[in-house]
């Protein structure tokens, strides 16, 4: 079993029962753990070091020298988990679809299994007129076709 492997099942088992999800996880060839979590009302510092002291309890600095860091999701970051959606609704977000070359600026309205709901304004020109009026527009984008979305600052 490789290391990234028993750091996902120590993960897994720290977050049973709790409402904390792993956002991600990475592990370099060198042995540098990086442990990503979220949760509907963030995840404090405390949070981050009970998760990291239990990790650090399951593996075994004798067979494998590591560095392990376990941190909440930055705000900066693309969204990578459904629930870093459902705690930014009604927030606008930056959506890059896949195929688009251009991103989009929304508000997120709501998210389900399948993907979220997202309203915004566009300016077009109606048929017969020569100005652009503003349409309010609201669409469903599934996941599928997210290729990243973050908070809109």
């Amino acid at each position: 079993m490789t290391l990234k492997e028993r750091v996902k099942i120590a993960v897994e088992e720290y977050l049973e029962g709790k409402d904390i999800v792993l956002v991600s996880l990475k592990c370099t060839p060198d042995s540098v753990i990086e442990v990503t979590l979220d949760s509907l009302n963030g995840v404090d510092l405390d949070k981050c070091v009970e998760a990291s002291r239990f990790i650090e309890s399951k593996l075994d600095r004798d067979v494998e020298d590591f560095e392990l860091t376990v941190g909440s999701a930055s705000i900066s970051e693309p969204f990578t988990h459904p629930i870093q959606y459902k705690k930014n609704i009604s927030r606008q977000i930056e959506i890059m679809e896949a195929g688009s070359r251009s991103k989009l600026t929304a508000t997120l309205n709501d998210v389900d299994d399948e993907g979220i709901t997202v309203s915004y304004t566009e300016k077009i020109v109606p048929e017969g007129k020569k100005r652009k009026e503003e349409v309010e527009r609201v669409r469903k984008i599934s996941f599928e076709d997210i290729k990243s979305a973050k908070l809109h600052f």
